[in-house]
């Protein structure tokens, strides 16, 4: 597991996004080649394997923390014909955080964004998703709406689909009362955090044509 200490100094939120990058793979070869040279005087070769998550029991929150259950608040009806009177419905569930990390270090907003993990086999079950396709076009990254998180044994994460097409909003301050309790499982390593973060932004910035272009057969 990577030994990286998130510091302010060090916050992406305070480089250009090609900078950020650059900062994130020269860290991410650092750490290999630290591995690398420690298991040298045992006589064998390191090859390292990133992973997409690390434990963080005492740091800030942070985009792309994964929070378990996180109280969330859902309309219970399809129908609104009493505005006055709509059934609600509460559930835990598994959440990962989606509010950039300078708005969160900055404390800009008393709010966060997040959406739910849900584990791939549920989806599955209930007919959302196929088999097929949570290893084909979601696993890469094809699917707008949906992202894969891979399966880690280490942190006890099964294989699952964030959705972003359903976002909620949750009180920052009831996050850090869960992250206080123990409630925050992992949190998602850099590249793959920006990684999701592109496909977020992707999935509610792309145009949408009337119709494609003609073009001459």
């Amino acid at each position: 597991m990577y030994s990286y200490r998130f510091t302010a100094a060090m916050t992406p939120h305070r480089r250009s996004p090609i900078r950020t990058l650059w900062w994130s793979l020269g860290w991410n070869f650092r750490s290999w080649l630290a591995d690398r040279e420690a298991s040298a005087g045992e006589g064998r070769r390191c090859y390292r394997t990133f992973r997409s998550f690390r434990t963080v029991p005492a740091e800030p929150i942070d985009q792309g923390d994964i929070i378990d259950a996180c109280p969330l608040i859902t309309l219970d009806t399809e129908e609104v014909a009493d505005v006055e009177v709509l059934p609600v419905r509460h559930s835990l569930e598994r959440v990962i955080v989606l509010t950039q990390t300078c708005d969160l270090a900055q404390q800009r907003t008393t709010r966060a964004v997040v959406a739910v993990a849900h584990e791939a086999q549920y989806l599955v079950d209930q007919g959302l998703l196929k088999p097929a396709d949570i290893r084909g076009p979601i696993r890469a990254g094809r699917v707008f709406g949906w992202y894969f998180l891979p399966q880690s044994a280490q942190f006890g994460m099964p294989e699952s689909i964030v959705d972003l097409r359903q976002l909620h909003t949750v009180r920052i301050d009831l996050l850090l009362a869960l992250i206080r309790r123990g409630r925050r499982r992992v949190r998602l390593q850099p590249l793959y955090r920006e990684h999701l973060a592109k496909h977020f932004a992707d999935t509610y910035s792309r145009i949408g044509l009337p119709e494609p272009y003609d073009t001459t057969p």
